[in-house]
């Protein structure tokens, strides 16, 4: 036989040999990996040549697919989301996660300032990019920044698609493992990584917010957040206590009713620092072996809060469609903080321009304290209540100083000198997790194949099935609010949607191939 004789039957033999078509998969598999979004249809296409089942697929996805191919050092990419809109995002691999052969957790870091027009400069955000460089190089991990911008702020549905998107996207370029991924972020990336925990955990194995606050998270996405679903995963906390904009003072009351939900919290707070990771250099230890042990393992129950169907997901639990039921269970508890008051505000802006003594008013806010006591642009504040103002610092500590519902007196400087007074609104404490819509709540347990349900508010829920937990077909049995007689119900695998599903999120520990969908009764009357 001629070489090209013994080359041509080797690779019919490859083609036929049940081994070799199994690498094949596995093979087809890592190219659907790493696949962009303009090959993915064609890749999907060469998964399903091989008319795999939910089964094969499993084990080829359990045996370890071949690793991509991987370049160390920073790079500039695009993530396209599942609208189709391709948004910038940095990434960097360290030469360890070469070296290892092994997959490796990834860190994705959230920027601040995420309410300016446009992305961050480059030239700016490649200075600031390098603070967990050195930690990378050393411990191994990779780490992802993606970029964010007033209409995709990390705690709205635009900013959660792109951050999936770039956890999706790295996956093609580096050595990623599913159940490592922790998000972070400084200022607004720290309020994010807030709104992530409470709204959408997929596919993070842990949080650690950095100088953020979760009334943030609420007030800035305008939606009905739960602190209770941020006790299902990790958190590594981080403030200072005396932070200009978030002082660690207002962020404690909310870890603490973390604190008491039992929730995995680390926290480390630090008196002084200001609104900076100041204490970067001092915890990088704490936070490189947080990053390396952080793990998402198996959920053998989830308990979720919502108000909406579309914050209705964690894990393989889905909320479909709210309303109540017959039978259904007693709310639990709900977990609140209420408002405290901050810094008395005149409500102004100050013309930095001005040389002299004293603040110079630049533009008064409607509506404010400063527009009621009659305060207008160009005054310039020398006294408050009798004591001489020469600066703004000195103006911030003496409003600092004052309470709510008592009266001010304002010295200003003008063509003609005069002293306003007025009297500071009194403080009402509120809920900062508002409640103006219905609270629904579920909490499924399982034993293998054999689920609990109990529900509140909730009309229909999905619970999703791994292609390990169906095979090619399998019988689930579902109990709903204690009731005595178990759903039974025969699900089969659907092979098409589990490769699609692992296309667009490339998950091989979160992976569904089937699902059952769960009813409660509706009451009469309706």
């Amino acid at each position: 036989m001629s070489r090209r004789s013994f080359i041509a039957a080797l690779a019919l033999s490859a083609i036929v040999s049940p081994a070799l078509a199994e690498d094949s998969l596995a093979e087809a598999l890592a190219r659907l990996r790493a696949s962009g979004p303009e090959g993915r249809a064609a890749a999907i296409a060469d998964v399903m040549g091989f008319e795999p089942s939910a089964t094969a697929i499993a084990e080829a996805l359990d045996g370890g697919l071949p690793p991509p191919e991987v370049t160390a050092g920073w790079s500039v990419r695009s993530a396209v989301d599942t609208e189709g809109v391709a948004r910038p995002y940095h990434l960097y691999v360290p030469e360890l996660a070469i070296d290892d052969e092994v997959p490796v957790p990834l860190l994705v870091d959230m920027h601040g300032g995420v309410n300016r027009p446009e992305f961050i400069d480059a030239e700016r955000f490649a200075r600031s990019r390098g603070a967990w460089t050195e930690t990378a190089d050393e411990f191994g991990f990779v780490v992802a920044l993606p970029l964010g911008r007033r209409d995709c702020a990390w705690w709205s549905d635009a900013g959660v698609r792109h951050v999936r998107a770039t956890i999706r996207d790295a996956k093609r370029f580096a050595p990623i493992d599913d159940d490592r991924i922790i998000g972070t972020g400084f200022s607004d990336g720290g309020s994010g990584s807030y709104y992530l925990a409470m709204a959408a955990p997929d596919p993070f194995a842990a949080f650690m917010p950095m100088n953020g606050h979760p009334a943030i998270a609420v007030m800035a996405s305008r939606k009905q957040l739960y602190l209770q679903n941020a006790a299902r995963v990790p958190l590594f906390v981080a403030m200072t206590q005396d932070d200009q904009l978030y002082a660690g003072k207002t962020v404690l009351p909310h870890v603490q009713k973390l604190f008491d939900l039992d929730a995995p919290v680390h926290l480390v707070s630090y008196p002084f620092g200001g609104h900076s990771p100041s204490y970067a250099d001092d915890q990088q230890m704490a936070f490189a072996n947080f990053i390396m042990t952080a793990e998402r393992g198996p959920s053998a129950s989830v308990e979720w809060w919502t108000a909406t169907p579309e914050l209705g997901r964690a894990a393989w639990l889905e909320v479909l469609e709210l309303g109540s039921g017959v039978g259904e269970s007693e709310l639990p508890d709900d977990v609140n903080v209420m408002s405290r008051p901050g810094r008395v505000r005149l409500g102004f802006s100050v013309d930095t321009t001005f040389k002299g003594a004293g603040v110079k008013v630049q533009g008064v806010k409607d509506g404010s304290l400063g527009e009621e006591m009659g305060l207008t642009a160009g005054d310039v504040i020398v006294m408050i209540d009798g004591v001489s103002i020469p600066n703004y610092p000195v103006l911030r500590g003496a409003l600092g100083a004052k309470s709510h519902g008592e009266g001010i007196a304002v010295g200003v400087a003008r063509e003609e000198p005069a002293t306003l007074k007025a009297r500071i609104p009194a403080f009402t404490p509120r809920p900062i997790y508002g409640r103006d819509a219905p609270t629904a709540w579920t909490r499924v347990a399982r034993d293998g194949l054999r689920f609990s349900v109990e529900t509140h508010g909730v009309r229909r829920l999905r619970l999703h099935l791994s292609p390990q937990d169906v095979g090619d077909a399998a019988t689930v049995s579902v109990t709903l609010n204690g009731s005595t007689t178990p759903l039974t119900l025969k699900v089969r695998a659907d092979v098409p949607a589990l490769v699609a599903h692992y296309a667009r999120d490339a998950d091989a520990r979160l992976l569904f191939a089937s699902f059952v969908d769960v009813e409660v009764p509706v009451p009469k009357d309706e």
